[in-house]
């Protein structure tokens, strides 16, 4: 892996001295991984369990989270500083600019382009209820790590969120409208519970009028029978 990585780099690596090439290419073939074989891999672990082996021999194909800008250059943990790459990869990758990766790998902007494609597609169907903003943040960073030359598409994304903002605010609408309505109905109700209750008083108002006015009268008859 490693030494395909460095061919695909000398090609496009023009003004490095052909001899410290050739001593990097040296240096890379004496690496043992080079020449590790999977035979030789689980030999090594022959004292482990079956699912010991099978996990060590995935581990690199396992999905990781890639820094766009790497931790050691002030690069944040948040989402929108990352893609998924294979474990591999990523530490193949390390600290190189995705500028000159994308040089070395011809198709990584195509296979970035499909993984968005499908992060997008899973937030469109509900899968991803925390990163309706992810498409629009690394674009932004992808864009400032490579100075502008990688650059994802998400026109339609975006095209998806003004329609389900304006399906949102139709919503809204129509909640302000019904709520308007009820809100009216309540204060004809309180109106009317109003007149109700004034009515109710002078009611009773009238009622202790008519006591006093016949207490009255029986308090006068019987003065006179006196």
């Amino acid at each position: 892996m490693l030494l395909d990585t460095f061919e695909k780099y000398k090609r496009v690596a023009t003004k490095l001295d052909p001899k410290i090439l050739k001593k990097i290419s040296t240096a890379i073939q004496k690496f043992p991984i080079e020449n590790f074989s999977t035979s030789q891999k689980i030999l090594s672990m022959t004292s482990k369990n079956d699912a010991d082996i099978i996990e060590n021999l995935l581990a690199d194909l396992q999905v990781s989270f890639e820094h766009v800008i790497p931790k050691s250059r002030q690069g944040s943990k948040d989402k929108g500083n990352g893609i998924c790459l294979h474990r591999k990869c990523n530490r193949s990758r390390g600290t190189l600019p995705y500028t000159l990766i994308d040089k070395i790998y011809p198709d990584f902007q195509s296979n970035l382009q499909k993984q968005i494609n499908t992060v997008m597609s899973y937030i469109k169907g509900g899968r991803l209820l925390t990163y309706e903003d992810y498409p629009q943040q690394i674009k932004k960073t992808m864009l400032y790590a490579t100075h502008q030359r990688i650059r994802i598409n998400i026109k339609k994304y975006l095209k998806y969120q003004a329609q389900k903002a304006k399906q949102n605010l139709e919503k809204e609408k129509q909640n302000l409208t019904l709520r308007t309505q009820k809100l009216k109905e309540t204060k004809l109700e309180i109106t009317q519970a109003e007149f109700l209750l004034k009515q109710l008083e002078e009611k009773i108002q009238r009622l202790k009028q008519k006591k006093q006015r016949d207490f009255n009268k029986i308090q006068t008859s019987s003065n006179k029978l006196l």
